[in-house]
């Protein structure tokens, strides 16, 4: 067994599914060839985006307020329910819209020029434990800061208690240039706790397990926004890169793992938990991705992967996932590279992927657009590498 490596427990992914069919009905920089592993000149930048997030808690009352419609009743009515049937989970549910203007809900808003994106969001955990969390935001796939209290901070913490909600109140610090944009807050469970070598998952402490099964889980909030002087009134009218794969062509990405190695025909996965490198090196992990759901489209799964070293953006690598893989949760080669400028110890390695970048996950309550895309982030790994020193 790999000494820096845990069995990798299987988790069903159902809250993921479970969470993405509620929401659907209600409401640096590289190209990896993922047969060689070879990189390609990529667009995507590692620079921070020039924007920051005011991120305020107020008081769940005032929040309340402005879930008082339809949808947004039903939402919570639905997260009551699967919460009695004993679902665990942390609930993410949002109304955004242009600031001093009307609120909606769902998975993208149509702003105009000159108007500030702005928003409520309500955090429920129905967890066994409380849990501390680290929001991880980006604004067209690159960190964006928060200032949650008045400070800013790339990668803020967060504690949530089992059946307490929790309330805020967010806004860019000024408005989007025109065209398409995505806002994305990927929680990440215990970000500052690493799971220790145990062969026995029954001997893992109950709280520090139920962390474990949720390290790779979907908990976000995530945002398309086009900001254009004219409404979208057809599916036609949204530019080509939100919609430049057939819904029919898409697949639901339930689970995104980075593996140390790829494991040998029928032998057991391994859990990554730590690691060893040398700065400047580049090293091979393993991406395997994982659906929900029967069949396989026929289009390639876009995947921007970012990898972060102690919470600065280093590399993004852009992937073509063939659905098959996917299907067959086959492992891809992938490569990261270790800055140079990492001293000896003890550092974290953190990496995010993002199915299907800039597309429209929905539109007019799923009648006219209704893709099988799903999460806009799936948590593939955090973990201390010790940077040893040269040979």
């Amino acid at each position: 067994m790999n000494p820096n490596s845990l069995p990798l427990r299987q988790h069903p992914k159902l809250a993921v599914i479970l969470w993405s069919i509620l929401l659907l009905i209600l409401g640096g920089s590289c190209t990896t060839d993922v047969e060689s592993g070879e990189r390609r000149p990529s667009s995507p930048s590692v620079s921070p985006a020039p924007f920051d997030l005011s991120l305020t808690e107020i008081p769940v009352e005032q929040a309340l307020e402005y879930f008082q419609d339809p949808v947004s009743q039903e939402k919570l009515s639905g997260i009551e329910s699967i919460t009695q049937s004993g679902w665990k989970y942390v609930h993410v549910i949002s109304k955004f819209g242009p600031l001093g203007g009307s609120l909606t809900s769902g998975v993208y808003v149509v702003l105009k020029p000159g108007q500030t994106l702005s928003g409520y969001i309500l955090l429920i955990s129905t967890l066994n434990y409380p849990h501390n969390f680290m929001l991880l935001p980006t604004l067209d796939y690159r960190p964006i800061q928060i200032t949650p209290d008045g400070s800013l901070r790339p990668f803020p913490r967060l504690r949530l208690e089992p059946g307490v909600w929790r309330a805020f109140r967010f806004s860019l610090t000024s408005p989007l240039p025109e065209g398409l944009h995505t806002l994305i807050i990927t929680l990440i469970i215990e970000p500052d706790h690493f799971f220790a070598l145990n062969p026995n998952p029954a001997l893992f402490d109950p709280a520090e397990n139920e962390a474990m099964g949720f390290r790779n889980d979907t908990i976000e909030f995530g945002l398309l926004t086009w900001v254009t002087s004219r409404f979208p009134q057809t599916v036609l009218d949204w530019p080509p890169q939100a919609r430049s794969i057939p819904p029919d062509q898409t697949v639901l990405l339930t689970e995104a793992v980075l593996l140390k190695e790829k494991p040998a025909p029928g032998a057991p996965e391994l859990f990554l938990n730590k690691d060893t490198a040398r700065a400047g090196e580049t090293i091979t992990y393993y991406a395997k991705f994982g659906m929900g759901g029967k069949g396989v489209a026929k289009e390639e799964i876009p995947v921007r992967v970012l990898i972060f070293w102690d919470e600065t953006l280093t590399q993004v690598d852009d992937l073509s996932v063939p659905t098959q893989w996917a299907a067959e949760r086959k492992p891809i080669p992938l490569r990261i590279s270790v800055p140079t400028n990492l001293t000896e110890g003890e550092h974290t390695l953190t990496v995010v992927a993002y199915p299907y970048p800039y597309y429209l996950r929905w539109w007019k309550d799923g009648r006219e657009w209704h893709p099988n895309a799903g999460a806009f982030s799936l948590p593939m790994a955090r973990l201390p590498v010790t940077i040893e020193s040269p040979p």
